[in-house]
């Protein structure tokens, strides 16, 4: 699998350093302090939550070759179908397939659902984003409604600190 890194960089409320392999960096996001970090070197993985649990975002990275190309669904994403499920399956995240709405920009899909966490309705995002030739980041976010309220400012810092470099792939 290729190299992964999730660095928290900068200053302030996020300011922890995380990372999964000690190879090629080109993968980081700003992770706030209070929140927990878990990660798995072997398994390219790294999940972030709020202390509560409310709100968590998982990123893992997969080598399943250049397949976003006209994709328009969660099922037409394949070879990645079946790992997006396992991906779903692994957090206890069931989603309401009739809930799906997609949205197709190049080198991402972003899969939107309604659907059950441990600690009841959530809502759920997938984002798959191409990384080099054959390199795949899978973005997982849930949360609950009153997570997604109390913790809005420091999702959207999550969100936007993501960085992706390809150098060396």
């Amino acid at each position: 699998m290729a190299a992964l890194l999730f660095a928290a960089l900068t200053s302030g409320a996020f300011a922890r350093p995380w990372k999964l392999t000690e190879e090629n960096p080109f993968i980081s996001v700003d992770v706030p302090n209070h929140w927990e970090v878990d990660y798995s070197n072997a398994d390219a993985l790294m999940t972030v939550a709020t202390p509560d649990g409310q709100v968590h975002f998982s990123y893992a990275l997969g080598d399943f070759g250049a397949y976003l190309t006209h994709r328009k669904s969660s099922e037409e994403c394949d070879p990645v179908a079946a790992g997006v499920s396992a991906f779903l399956s692994r957090y206890k995240l069931k989603v309401d397939k009739t809930t799906e709405k997609t949205l197709h920009l190049g080198e991402l899909v972003r899969l939107n659902w309604s659907g059950e966490c441990s600690d009841g309705q959530c809502t759920i995002q997938l984002q798959i984003i191409q990384v080099g030739a054959k390199g795949v980041l899978l973005t997982l976010f849930w949360a609950s409604p009153a997570g997604q309220n109390k913790f809005a400012k420091e999702i959207a810092a999550i969100r936007t600190s993501l960085r992706i470099t390809t150098d060396g792939l």
